[in-house]
């Protein structure tokens, strides 16, 4: 795996347990997800912005396609800042799609148990498959 691979698995652990509560999270730094396929790091700046200037923004975008994976990284200068983000945009629509916006858990082998989201899979794809190609990894809980 290259980094961003990896850093877009440890995103998607994040994801599945960002809250806006800021235990066991970086105090400045959000996780945008549900982001449309066409979005920007620009038009995301811009957005997000409009609440404060931003440390960094990082759109997680596929290198061959260009297209967003569907989520990205804003980074501000205060945990004040931050929070003001997540009132304000979280829900939010944006395209077909309403942002979910919380704070981003550090990458850390230390995030265990987290849900992993798997899309594009083919139509013969089912329980018993999916079970064969991931139990390797741990424990699965539940399919859907």
């Amino acid at each position: 795996q290259d980094e961003e691979e990896k850093e877009a698995v440890a995103a998607a652990a994040a994801a599945a347990g960002g809250s806006i509560a800021p235990l066991e999270t970086c105090p400045t730094k959000l996780i945008i997800n549900y982001l449309p396929q066409d979005a920007t790091e620009q038009k995301l700046r811009d957005l997000f912005t409009q609440v404060a200037e931003l440390e960094s923004c990082k759109l997680v975008v596929n290198k061959q396609t260009g297209n967003s994976y569907g989520f990205a990284f804003v980074n501000y200068h205060t945990h004040e800042d931050a929070l003001k983000a997540i009132e304000r945009f979280n829900g939010e629509p944006i395209g077909n799609k309403n942002m979910k916006v919380s704070f981003a858990r550090p990458q850390s082998d230390a995030i265990k148990g987290a849900n992993l989201y798997i899309r594009n899979l083919p139509a013969d794809a089912d329980e018993a498959k999916l079970r064969g190609i991931f139990e390797k990894w741990g424990s699965i809980i539940q399919t859907k």
